[in-house]
C-alpha cells in the first residue's frame, strides 16, 4: 500500500528534518569554539575543556558518525593576509606571556588541509628572550623551507624557567598547535617539529615522551640527552621507533661534536630508534643549511604520520607520559623487569667546560647580566654587572675572546679570570671541576614497558611492570560490529563489543583538535599487581 501525503505535510517533514540538522550543527560548533580564544589573545590557561558543557551538547548529537564526519568536514574562514608572518603572544601556565609567531603560506586555501612545522630555537636557558622574534623568524632558515613548501610554520619563544622541557613551555607548543588548528585546515598527518640545537633536543625529547602530534622530526645539532639531564624526564631510546627521526652532528660542533654525540644515536638506533642520521663538517651552527633543507623537506614528504601503527613499542616510568598513538601506560608496578625489558642508554664523559654565566647581549664588551646558580662562575665570585677583560691568561673583548680562552684549557685546569667591578680591578681564581662520568639518560624510577601488535580486532601485547594500561579505540582501526580481543602476555584479559562515545569522542577532540586521530572510546584494563 502506497501512503499518500499533500504537499504541506511534506513541506512540514522536510523543514522540520533541517532545523533540527541546524542545530545539530550549531550545537558541534558551539563545542568546538568552547574553550578557545582567537589567534591575537591566547592563553595557554584558559584552552581547556568544559565538561559540563561537553555532557549537554553530547545528548544533542544524532550519532557517532555524524559527529565524526562534521568534525572532519568542518569549513574554516580562508584569511586575508597569506604569506606573511605575524606575531602574536600567549600567556603561558606560569602567567607570564610570551611571543609567538606564524607563518601563513601564500598558496593556503581553507578547504585545503596543508603541512605546518613547528621551529624551535635554541639557547633556552637564557634568562630574556630575544629582542626581536620577528627578525630572528624572519631570517630563519626554517621560515624558507616553510615557505619554498607552502607550509605553516610556527615559531615558538621560550626562556630559563620556561624551556622545551618543562610544564611551561612544553604546554605552550601543544597550545600554539591547537591554537592554529582551530583556525586553520592543517594537515594532521603532516605536523613537523624541527630545531637547531636545544631546538633539536626538544625534538629527541617529543619523540621518546608526547609523539603522537608529530609525523617525523628533524634535529640538528642536539643532544637527546638533554630533556632528561636538564628536564629530569624519563627518556627511553626505543621510544624513538615511533617517530622518524632526521639528524644531523658536524665535527667541530663546540657544544654537541659527532665524536662524543654519534655514539649515542648509534647506540639509538640499535635500540630500534628511526633515526636517519648524517654527520657533516662545520661548527654549531647551520651553516649547511643550502645544501641540506631540500634533502629535509624530501625527507618530510616521505614520511607523513601513521595514526594506527600495526605495531607499538612504548615504554615509560610516568603516566603523564604514558601514550603513544593508540595504546597508554598508566600504571607501573614494583616488580622485577622481564628478560627482554633491557634498559638502553650510555655512559658519557663530561668534557665540556661551562663556566656559569650570562652575557649582556646589549654591550659591545663582555659584561655579565646574570650568574647561574650551582657553577663555576657562582663558586669563583663572578657576580651580575661584572665586565670580564681576561680569562686563562687572554685578553677579552668579546664573546668569542672568551671562548677562545675556554678552549685553550681543560677540565681540572686552572681558569683564572680578571673583571673591572665598579671601577676596580678584582682577580678571581679558580680551578675547573675534573671531568666526571654520567649517563645519557637520567634513572630515578623503575619503568614498564610494552610491546603490542595489532591484527584487526585483535592486540596482542608482552609487557613487563605494567599495572593498567588503555587501548584506545579508532573507528579506522576496528570493525566496531565484533568484539576486540585483547591479549596480556599470552593470557586473554578483554573480548567484548566496544561501543562509540559521543562525550568521549567530543572531549578528545577539543583536547587535541586533531581530526585524523579521534578514538571512539577506550578500553581500560587492570592486571594483576
Amino acid at each position: 500500500m502506497i501512503k499518500r501525503f499533500s504537499g504541506f505535510t511534506i513541506l512540514l517533514i522536510i523543514v522540520s528534518a533541517t532545523v533540527t540538522f541546524a542545530d545539530w550543527r550549531n550545537n558541534l560548533t558551539e563545542a568546538i569554539n568552547d574553550g578557545f580564544v582567537n589567534l591575537a589573545e591566547s592563553d595557554a590557561r584558559s584552552m581547556v575543556v568544559n565538561q559540563e558543557k561537553i555532557e549537554t551538547i553530547a545528548k544533542t548529537i544524532p550519532s557517532s558518525e555524524f559527529l565524526l564526519r562534521e568534525i572532519r568536514k568542518r569549513d574554516y574562514e580562508q584569511p586575508q593576509n597569506t604569506g606573511s608572518l605575524q606575531s602574536f603572544k600567549m600567556k603561558g601556565t606560569d602567567g607570564v606571556e610570551r611571543p609567538w609567531l606564524l607563518y601563513t603560506p601564500e598558496s593556503y586555501w581553507s578547504r585545503k588541509a596543508t603541512p605546518l612545522i613547528i621551529a624551535l630555537h635554541g639557547a633556552v636557558s637564557r634568562k630574556e628572550i630575544t629582542d626581536d622574534p620577528k627578525g630572528w623568524a624572519k631570517n630563519s632558515s626554517w621560515l624558507k623551507l616553510a615557505q619554498n613548501n607552502g607550509w605553516f610554520a610556527i615559531f615558538p619563544y621560550v626562556q630559563a624557567g620556561a624551556t622545551w622541557w618543562d610544564e611551561v613551555g612544553m604546554t605552550n607548543i601543544r597550545r600554539q598547535l591547537q591554537l592554529v588548528k582551530h583556525h586553520f585546515n592543517i594537515d594532521d598527518d603532516r605536523v613537523y617539529m624541527v630545531g637547531f640545537s636545544d631546538g633539536a633536543s626538544a625534538g629527541f625529547l617529543h619523540a621518546m615522551i608526547k609523539p603522537d602530534n608529530y609525523a617525523a622530526i628533524v634535529a640538528l645539532c642536539g643532544h637527546m640527552g638533554v630533556g632528561s639531564l636538564d628536564g629530569d624526564l624519563p627518556t627511553y631510546a626505543p621510544n624513538m621507533a615511533n617517530t622518524p627521526i632526521y639528524a644531523v652532528t658536524t665535527n667541530k660542533d663546540g657544544l654537541y661534536p659527532t665524536t662524543i654525540m654519534g655514539p649515542t644515536i648509534d647506540m639509538a638506533i640499535a635500540a630500534g630508534a628511526n633515526i636517519f642520521y648524517r654527520q657533516l663538517k662545520g661548527t654549531h651552527s647551520f651553516d649547511f643549511a643550502a645544501t641540506e633543507l631540500p634533502l629535509i623537506a624530501d625527507f618530510l614528504l616521505r614520511h607523513p604520520r601513521n595514526p594506527f601503527p600495526a605495531k607499538i613499542y612504548w615504554e615509560t616510568a610516568n603516566s603523564d607520559f604514558g601514550r603513544c598513538r593508540w595504546l597508554e601506560i598508566t600504571r607501573v608496578l614494583p616488580v622485577k623487569a622481564a628478560q627482554w625489558h633491557k634498559d638502553h642508554n650510555q655512559i658519557l664523559v663530561s668534557k665540556r667546560i661551562t663556566i656559569g654565566f650570562m652575557p649582556d647581549s646589549s654591550k659591545d664588551n663582555l659584561r655579565v647580566e646574570s650568574v647561574l646558580e650551582n657553577t663555576y662562575a657562582e663558586k669563583v665570585g663572578l657576580k651580575a654587572g661584572d665586565l670580564i677583560t681576561r680569562a686563562a691568561g687572554l685578553k677579552i673583548a668579546s664573546l668569542d675572546d672568551f671562548d677562545a680562552a675556554k678552549n685553550s684549557v681543560k677540565r681540572g685546569d686552572r681558569f683564572d679570570m680578571n673583571v673591572m667591578r665598579f671601577g676596580k680591578s678584582v682577580e678571581l681564581k679558580g680551578t675547573l671541576p675534573p671531568e666526571d662520568l654520567f649517563y645519557l639518560f637520567k634513572r630515578s624510577q623503575p619503568s614498564a614497558a610494552v610491546k603490542a601488535v595489532q591484527s584487526g580486532n585483535i592486540i596482542k601485547l608482552e609487557g613487563s611492570r605494567v599495572g593498567t594500561f588503555k587501548i584506545l579505540v579508532f573507528a579506522e582501526q576496528f570493525n566496531l560490529e565484533k568484539n576486540i580481543e585483547i591479549y596480556y602476555n599470552g593470557k586473554l584479559v578483554f573480548n567484548d563489543q566496544v561501543s562509540p562515545d559521543i562525550e568521549f569522542i567530543l572531549e578528545n577532540y577539543m583536547q587535541n583538535r586533531d581530526k585524523k586521530m579521534i578514538p571512539v572510546n577506550e578500553i581500560k584494563i587492570k592486571l594483576n599487581g
